[in-house]
């Protein structure tokens, strides 16, 4: 009886192993069991089995999991991936393999799954965005769960003013495979608008995406001068924020918030222009519209501004003393303006005038005086801008009168020396300055142009008596120039002509 059981264990061992395949089964690797949004060329991988040269796996890939529908694939290969290509999307595949060494085959795998992505993502306008421009770009995202798409032709996409994407106003387009944006073009202002997008490939198209809505602004935004600025020059330079997308810029001045008083009214193509025809002192009102292919943006909310209406003085100082007899008078140069008057008398109603001045250089700054002033006196002093002479010529007030004290004669102290003298003057290349001093000094001799600039300047050792210091000048074109010396702080003037 012992024997008769070992002979049937022996019998079944041995047919039992006879059984088993000789070939390991592959083990699958990606994409894991019930992966979605997988792409459609999708790479299905498996682990590498021991075998002869001859080894090859077949692997099976269908939409069901009996693989018996007409889509399936069957392919017997030496690789261990397979390449996918045109799966339909969003439809759930099943894949198993297994492995053949000549007449031994493997057990199959188990069989897994996976879903081909049914949309994409979009990406910007971030959904209800709002004030974006008119030719704002559409973007979706170039990857799914981080992957870059993959196994498609071209995307395609729509924007409408409806969620239906039914009105006239609908626009489509396709982009290649490698394109993830694309530029609107002529949106209308103010208006809210939807989208979406969708791939394709040659067999298949994958749903539209959950529509974005964004609105597109309906104004542009001043930027300066800043709403309610003063003194601004008659060409003060008006700009406002650029948006893509615009043919033009209509843009008004005016006197009046409600734009009946109309200096200005034109268009632009740029996004900041210098004002004109303004007068001085007065307060206006600006504004802006952008126009596009098919639109108009309404007008923005108004800015004003006010124009200067005086110069701005500097030197000398209001109420100063000591001013040497040949002061430089200088104030804050205006633009769009045609020049300045510049008054100085010694009476504070300038009916006495010493100096009526008129420069038509709207960049000049200063004025050297070159007629000296009496010694120990007070003078008062004013100045305006004037405008060109169209039909809106116009002359600003006069600034706030100042007033000065000059210092002696010539600017040094009786008891440092009195006046110098320069010889030849019209000079040439060389001229001689003598001066008596009743003491040594230490000064300074300074060359001057007549906008205050020093063109050349020099130490000199001075002895008590009488001194003579050449001066070269040929470095110097002709002219009118200023040689100023300065003495222990104490300065005088005097007019040199170089031919």
């Amino acid at each position: 009886m012992k024997k008769i059981l070992l002979t049937l264990a022996t019998f079944i061992a041995i047919t039992g192993f006879a059984g088993k395949p000789l070939v390991y089964t592959p083990s699958q690797v990606t994409p894991v069991d019930s992966a979605v949004r997988q792409m459609p060329d999708a790479i299905v991988n498996w682990n590498a089995v021991t075998g002869s040269i001859n080894l090859t796996y077949e692997v099976m890939i269908d939409t069901t999991a009996d693989f018996n529908s007409p889509l399936k694939i069957d392919a017997v290969q030496k690789f261990t991936s397979y390449h996918t290509s045109n799966l339909l999307f969003g439809t759930r595949y099943y894949w198993k393999v297994r492995a053949i060494d000549g007449s031994d085959v493997s057990y199959w795998s188990p069989v897994w799954s996976f879903v081909v992505f049914s949309d994409i993502d979009l990406y910007k306008p971030t959904n209800g965005g709002s004030d974006q421009e008119p030719n704002v770009s559409l973007l979706w995202k170039s990857t799914i769960n981080l992957v870059t798409i993959t196994g498609i032709t071209a995307f395609e996409y729509q924007y409408d003013t409806t969620q239906n994407f039914n009105s006239p106003l609908l626009f489509e387009g396709t982009a290649e495979n490698d394109v993830y944006t694309v530029a609107t073009e002529g949106l209308r202002f103010g208006t809210t608008y939807y989208w979406r997008a969708r791939a394709r490939h040659a067999l298949d198209i994958s749903d539209w995406t959950a529509p974005f809505s964004f609105t597109t602004l309906d104004k542009i935004t001043l930027t300066s001068p800043v709403n309610n600025a003063t003194n601004q020059m008659l060409d003060c330079k008006l700009k406002w924020n650029d948006i893509g997308g615009i043919l033009s810029y209509k843009y008004q001045i005016a006197k009046d918030p409600d734009f009946t008083d109309m200096v200005v009214e034109t268009e632009t193509d740029t996004f900041a222009v210098n004002a004109s025809m303004l007068q001085f002192g007065v307060k206006y009102y600006w504004r802006v519209a952008a126009r596009n292919l098919s639109d108009t943006s309404g007008w923005v909310t108004p800015f004003n501004f006010t124009t200067i209406n005086s110069v701005v003085t500097l030197l000398p100082a209001n109420n100063a003393v000591e001013v040497n007899t040949l002061p430089l008078f200088q104030w804050t140069a205006q633009t769009g303006i045609t020049g300045y008057q510049l008054q100085v008398s010694p009476d504070a109603g300038f009916t006495n005038l010493f100096l009526d001045y008129t420069t038509n250089d709207p960049t000049k700054a200063s004025y050297q005086l070159l007629k000296s002033l009496s010694s120990k006196t007070t003078y008062y002093w004013r100045m305006r801008a004037f405008s060109d002479g169209t039909a809106l010529a116009d002359t600003s007030d006069w600034s706030n009168t100042w007033s000065f004290t000059t210092t002696y004669g010539l600017g040094i102290d009786e008891t440092v020396g009195t006046s110098f003298k320069l010889s030849p003057n019209p000079a040439g290349d060389r001229t001689l300055l003598r001066v008596t001093l009743a003491k040594a000094a230490e000064g300074e001799i300074s060359i001057m142009d007549l906008v205050g600039k020093t063109v050349l300047s020099m130490p000199v050792e001075l002895k008590s008596g009488n001194n003579s210091t050449e001066i070269a000048l040929d470095n110097l074109r002709s002219g009118v120039y200023v040689v100023r010396l300065n003495i222990d702080g104490k300065t005088m003037n005097q007019k040199l002509i170089i031919k």
